[in-house]
């Protein structure tokens, strides 16, 4: 889809207006609105909602990549953490019976 306002090619990150008519950015909304001889003066009942589920939306697309990082390293350490206290048993290739074998 393209934006209403400048025509550009909108991504994950657009936004519509109380109409339905997409944009790139808040920006080019708000100056379609302000530069438009039609009336957006009226505020929709769920446009708060909209707005504010969209910003949460964004941030977790801008995020997601650091999100991930931070989890991998914290299973990592927690697999780490788990290994160094039984290092004993995992690394007895089998020598402590059938539940070192299973490991």
């Amino acid at each position: 889809m393209n934006c209403t306002h400048c025509s550009k090619e909108t991504d994950e990150k657009y936004i519509i207006d109380a109409v339905g008519s997409y944009y790139c950015s808040e920006e080019c909304m708000e100056d379609y609105q302000e530069n438009s001889n039609d009336s957006f003066d009226d505020d929709h009942p769920y446009e708060d909602d909209y707005s504010m589920l969209r910003r949460s939306y964004i941030e977790i697309i801008d995020e997601w990549k650091d999100e991930l990082s931070m989890k991998t390293e914290n299973l990592e350490s927690a697999v780490d953490e788990l290994v160094s206290g039984h290092t004993d048993f995992i690394y007895s290739d089998g020598d402590d019976g059938p539940y070192a074998w299973k490991q």
